[in-house]
């Protein structure tokens, strides 16, 4: 495991260090908004008749009740279902989320329909296997999944849709022999149909995930699970990247109130890794998220939409990545829009940045390990999109010297064939102050 260090972090003297002493010292969810309620005075001007739902909005609230409704009984029958088949003496639901999240990839939508997690007690020993031995007790997720293509040509989708968490040392697959009707299960639907998704079409299946008695308690205290949703391909039989529609996507899962809580709190939190994987909890600490500074490098033009500070503490997983920083840690984590107007591919693995804080007298290189960067690790020419940033601070250091004095970010863009500087080495250069 890559262990975030003190020497990652590149202190610069540039006058008076000795007067710091800080030579070693370190750096697709979608927002809820809630809708204002009318003011007191226009309360009172309302008639009885105005207080009452209009006709639409009775369908909307009848609609949004029928659709919960609905779910709820596929997971009642699910739930009968599993009881069933493992012969289990009880199946008890901890908690059940039936709000649809979508991840729109071009034409191609993969819905997580609804899902719950349930605690099942003394099954039969045919499942010690998925369950590792222990048939006293354990933990199942249930979840309806949708794939519809709404383009004009077929897609191919491996609809192997896997859960992690936590403390967990494998991916999760589906087990199919907790449903007894396979001909609803949404591996063996997409399956038998070769993978194949025809234009206008829809599939909507079951799945059903043994968890671990360790795995359960695990999920419990974390309160999420995160499920891994692969993308489609173009082409059949095809596992190219340049056939790849969109990204694989990573979806944080409630499974408590307090995962319910974490999701949120983190719902406007830019997507670095350490927030697409929950490595911890982060509490925001101070943002600029209408930045929007511009600069030039070459053809490409290189724009800072905003910046986050969070301060950061790792889960037990994660710790030991941190474990330099005793003093705490905080994140900085920047949000970049590239417009590649050059005649090159723009590396967006290999290429970087560097903080300098304390008025330039100490900098920080960014931390690539803590970026989810895409399948290609490639911008093209002629296209422009999002690129994460984050840097690795030590909390003490910012909270009394760093936090109010300027900051300044340099960028340096490389090539993605020939891994050279473009530009000559010019860099993009940012400044920002509390």
């Amino acid at each position: 495991m890559k262990k975030i260090g003190m020497g990652l972090l590149l202190l610069m003297a540039v006058v008076g260090l000795a007067a710091c002493n800080n030579d070693d010292n370190k750096k697709e969810t979608v927002e809820k908004e809630k809708v204002g309620q009318s003011d007191s005075k226009k309360e009172t001007e309302k008639t009885d008749d105005a207080s009452q739902p209009s006709t639409d909005e009775k369908k909307v609230t009848e609609n949004k009740n029928t659709k919960e409704e609905k779910t709820e009984d596929m997971f009642n029958s699910l739930r009968s279902e599993v009881k069933d088949t493992m012969s289990a003496e009880k199946v008890k639901t901890i908690f059940t989320d039936t709000e649809a999240k979508a991840i729109k990839r071009e034409d191609t939508i993969v819905s997580i329909n609804g899902f719950e997690l349930d605690e099942v007690t003394d099954f039969h020993s045919d499942f010690e296997i998925p369950f590792k031995g222990n048939t006293d007790k354990g933990g199942v997720v249930l979840a309806e999944f949708t794939v519809e293509n709404k383009g004009k040509e077929p897609v191919y989708f491996t609809p192997s849709i896997n859960l992690t968490f936590t403390g967990a040392t494998n991916s999760y697959s589906s087990t199919k022999s907790l449903l007894s009707d396979e001909s609803k299960d949404f591996s063996s639907m997409v399956t038998s149909k070769k993978f194949k998704i025809n234009a206008g079409e829809k599939v909507t299946g079951n799945a059903a995930y043994a968890i671990d008695l360790a795995g359960l308690e695990k999920i419990e205290k974390e309160g999420l699970i995160t499920a891994e949703v692969p993308a489609a391909f173009s082409k059949e039989d095809s596992f190219k990247r340049e056939d790849m529609i969109g990204e694989d996507e990573l979806v944080n899962l409630a499974m408590n109130e307090k995962g319910s809580d974490k999701n949120t709190s983190e719902a406007k939190l830019y997507k670095d890794k350490v927030t697409l994987e929950n490595w911890g909890e982060k509490t925001l600490l101070q943002e600029n998220t209408a930045l929007n500074k511009k600069e030039k490098i070459g053809k490409t033009e290189v724009t800072l939409e905003g910046y986050q500070f969070t301060e950061f503490k790792p889960n037990e997983d994660k710790a030991s990545r941190f474990s330099s920083f005793e003093n705490g840690v905080v994140l900085l984590t920047a949000k970049f829009k590239l417009d590649n107007q050059g005649d090159y591919d723009i590396s967006l693995t290999s290429s970087s940045s560097t903080l300098l804080v304390n008025n330039g007298s100490q900098k920080t290189l960014s931390e690539g390990m803590l970026v989810k960067s895409p399948a290609s690790g490639k911008l093209e020419q002629g296209k422009s999109g999002d690129w994460i940033q984050v840097f690795v601070l030590d909390k003490e250091q910012y909270d009394k010297i760093w936090k109010d004095k300027s900051f300044v970010l340099e960028t340096r863009l490389l090539d993605y064939d020939t891994s050279a500087s473009i530009e000559k080495g010019k860099t993009a250069t940012f400044e920002w102050k509390k």
